[in-house]
């Protein structure tokens, strides 16, 4: 399972950076990301990190995810029309909440289902 997610997480990691990058005529060819899809992209990869790593190292995904986010954030200034967003940045921060909660919903959900059903 968590060979599977670290290639969901990877894929993810590697479609997210290859488009931030694309200049921004490309990129408005193929649709502007705005906040809502900034969150939803950041807590899946938030999520799917999650489930690669142990639970104990789920801060480091986190920081990690939300470093990334700034980084490219920063990056895109050398991009032709493209430039860093503080909104981009608020939403990939709600997206990394988001998808810790419903990375540790999944772990406390997983961690009952293995225990069996005397332990609810």
């Amino acid at each position: 399972m968590r060979r599977r997610s670290l290639w969901v997480w990877a894929a993810g990691l590697a479609a997210g950076v290859g488009y931030a990058m694309l200049p921004g005529r490309v990129a408005e060819r193929i649709g502007q990301a705005g906040a809502r899809e900034h969150a939803l992209g950041f807590a899946a990869l938030t999520a799917a990190g999650l489930a690669a790593a142990e639970w104990r190292r789920g801060w480091l995904v986190a920081l990690g995810t939300l470093g990334l986010g700034v980084g490219v954030e920063f990056a895109q200034r050398l991009v032709p029309g493209r430039g860093f967003e503080w909104q981009d940045v608020a939403a990939d921060v709600v997206g990394v909440g988001a998808g810790w909660a419903a990375g540790a919903v999944w772990g406390w959900v997983r961690g009952r289902r293995a225990a069996g059903p005397d332990s609810l």
